[in-house]
């Protein structure tokens, strides 16, 4: 996966495009999120299908490092509330609040595909906050 495919993966991600953000995962790809891990494309795609109703979240590279192997990435995020989120994992959110974080987050390749996804938080989450 080269960098600008990488780029294209989360403006895809980023708009809510399941299809377009899952082609560039491989079938049994694993998400290692902050206390959850969700196993699969269809599960990853199914998790945040279910978050989109309610929550968007938009992802931005401060830094990116890229091999054949894998990339590191320093990302930026920002997670919005367009509906009521009482029950969103990170917090509860009201329409049109924000939340604002940093994650450092190592994606494995396999075949020029995503196999591996591991997300720590590299700072403390700002928010919720008015968007």
């Amino acid at each position: 996966m080269t960098k600008s495919e990488f780029a294209d993966y989360l403006q895809h991600f980023s708009a809510g495009d399941s299809e377009g953000y899952a082609r560039y995962y491989t079938a049994d790809v694993v998400l290692e999120l902050p206390g959850q891990v969700i196993r699969g494309r269809q599960g990853i795609v199914d998790f945040y299908r279910a978050m989109n109703r309610s929550v968007r979240e938009t992802l931005t590279i401060n830094q990116l490092i890229a091999d054949a192997d894998g990339i590191a990435a320093d990302l930026s995020m920002q997670f919005r509330a367009v509906e009521d989120a009482p029950d969103f994992s990170v917090a509860p959110m009201r329409k049109g609040e924000v939340i604002r974080g940093r994650v450092f987050t190592l994606y494995t390749l396999r075949a020029g595909r995503i196999a591996h996804i591991r997300v720590a938080r590299a700072a403390p989450l700002e928010g919720p906050m008015p968007g």
